[in-house]
């Protein structure tokens, strides 16, 4: 690999404007939902934005269509999964009395 090469890929394909922006979203999404790790990797050619739950699931929760982790393309596509599943954990809360 040259010189040229290695830069490259040591580079963001963001823009610094897209990065702030991604920054932005990203601290929205934490202080929204305190219990899941969230983090974006935004030095790709495709951001990709994951949520790791920082509770481990039940079976009965899993079992009712609950997941540990998410991995989407936009934060806007995580908010989404995210709702969702804390709507799916209302109906089956970690005390393991799901409501079908």
């Amino acid at each position: 690999m040259t010189p040229l090469e290695e830069h490259a890929l040591q580079q963001p394909w963001f823009s610094e404007a897209a990065a702030e922006q991604a920054a932005h979203q990203l601290a929205t999404l934490q202080q929204g939902y305190p219990g899941w790790k969230i983090a974006c990797v935004t030095d790709l050619a495709q951001p990709i934005w994951y949520a790791i739950l920082r509770t481990t699931l039940t079976e009965r929760q899993k079992a009712a269509g609950n997941r540990q982790t998410f991995m989407r393309s936009s934060a806007e596509a995580l908010t989404s999964a995210l709702a969702a599943q804390e709507k799916q954990q209302h109906n089956c809360p970690v005390t393991n009395h799901c409501i079908s």
